[in-house]
C-alpha cells in the first residue's frame, strides 16, 4: 500500500477552483462535460437563437418564487407561499383535526454540485 488513504472526504471534496458557480453559469463558461457533448440541431435551421438574459430571468423568476431571503411574516402571497396557502389548512372529514400551515423555510445544501456527482445523488 502506498499509505494514501481513499476516504470518501478525499475522493468528494472539490478543490476551490473547481467549485460550481452560477455565475460562471451564467456568464455562458462551460463545464469539461458541457465541452465534449455536442448539441444536435432537429429542426434543420442554422440560425442560433440566443436571447439575451434569458438565464437571469430564469434565476430572478426563481427567487421570486421562492422568496428564500424574505422572513415568513414578511412573504408576499405569491409563488410558493401561495401555492401552500391555497391548500391549507387541511382539516379531516370530522372536523376534529386541522393541518395548518404557518409558514417554510429553505436551509443550506448539504452537498455541492461536484459531491453529488460522485455520490450519485441528485442537485
Amino acid at each position: 500500500m502506498s499509505g494514501k488513504s481513499n476516504t470518501p472526504d478525499k475522493l468528494i471534496r472539490p478543490k476551490s477552483n473547481q467549485q460550481y458557480k452560477i455565475d460562471d453559469f451564467v456568464r455562458g463558461h462551460k463545464t469539461t462535460v458541457e465541452k465534449n457533448r455536442p448539441r444536435i440541431n432537429l429542426d434543420g435551421s442554422s440560425d442560433s437563437v440566443n436571447p439575451a438574459g434569458l438565464i437571469e430571468m430564469q434565476l430572478d423568476s426563481y427567487a421570486n418564487f421562492l422568496q428564500r431571503f424574505v422572513p415568513a411574516e414578511e412573504r408576499d402571497s405569491t409563488g410558493l407561499n401561495a401555492a401552500f396557502q391555497s391548500v391549507f389548512p387541511i382539516v379531516s372529514s370530522s372536523e376534529h383535526i386541522a393541518l395548518e400551515y404557518l409558514g417554510y423555510e429553505i436551509g443550506e445544501t448539504t452537498y455541492d454540485v461536484n459531491s453529488c456527482l460522485v455520490r450519485g445523488k441528485t442537485y
